[in-house]
């Protein structure tokens, strides 16, 4: 583990949501009792036994949470996931992680192709640019089956991105009735390799 690596994140349109996401997951057990929130199917399940060096808050259901709350995003309702998770190499409680790594389901099928087109239009670019380094492969269990995701591997780099997370990776796999996004982020690129080293333990379940 790198020491002292604080999660610092430039606030470009496509961390943003990663960003809310976290902050949700450190907070998920206070926010889901406020709002009585009861989780329907399907839902992520973290088994840590496969991966001891990482930890993951519980599964949330963003759709279920906004139309509990005052919901003022630009999405409809009805296109936010529906089951959520996230995973952080470290030790929980910690505050401080190495990579990250989050996993949302949408219950609505769509291009794939055009999903990663959309998140290339939005990279940044100029000074502080992100570019692609390549691919890797994931794997992970959706409804009982191991199914493989390729994930698109980013560096971020310029005048800027001293004190940034560096790596960050983006997949998407259909599932029966919808898709699956996978996103990482690692203090480098070199280290986008560990998506895979936590997503075998993470399950698409029916409750």
């Amino acid at each position: 583990m790198i020491k002292n690596q604080k999660l610092i994140l430039v606030f470009t349109p496509l961390a943003l949501l990663m960003v809310a996401g976290i902050l949700f997951a450190f907070n998920s057990e206070k926010v889901l009792g406020l709002i009585g929130s009861t989780l329907k199917d399907p839902i992520f399940v973290f088994s840590q036994d496969k991966a001891p060096d990482w930890w993951a808050a519980k599964n949330y259901n963003a759709q279920e949470s906004a139309n509990e709350e005052k919901y003022q995003g630009d999405s409809p309702i009805d296109k936010l996931p529906v089951a959520s998770i996230h995973a952080f190499k470290g030790i929980e409680g910690d505050g401080r992680t190495d990579c990250f790594v989050s996993l949302s389901y949408y219950d609505y099928k769509t291009d794939l192709s055009k999903l990663k087109a959309e998140k290339d239009a939005g990279m940044p670019s100029g000074d502080l640019s992100m570019n692609e380094v390549g691919q890797s492969e994931a794997s992970l269990t959706i409804f009982g089956g191991s199914k493989t995701i390729i994930m698109n591997n980013y560096e971020l780099s310029g005048a800027g991105s001293e004190n940034s997370m560096k790596g960050m990776s983006y997949g998407w796999i259909e599932g029966v009735d919808g898709y699956i996004e996978v996103s990482g982020v690692c203090p480098t690129a070199n280290e986008l390799g560990q998506v895979a080293d936590v997503t075998p333990a993470i399950s698409l379940v029916k409750q």
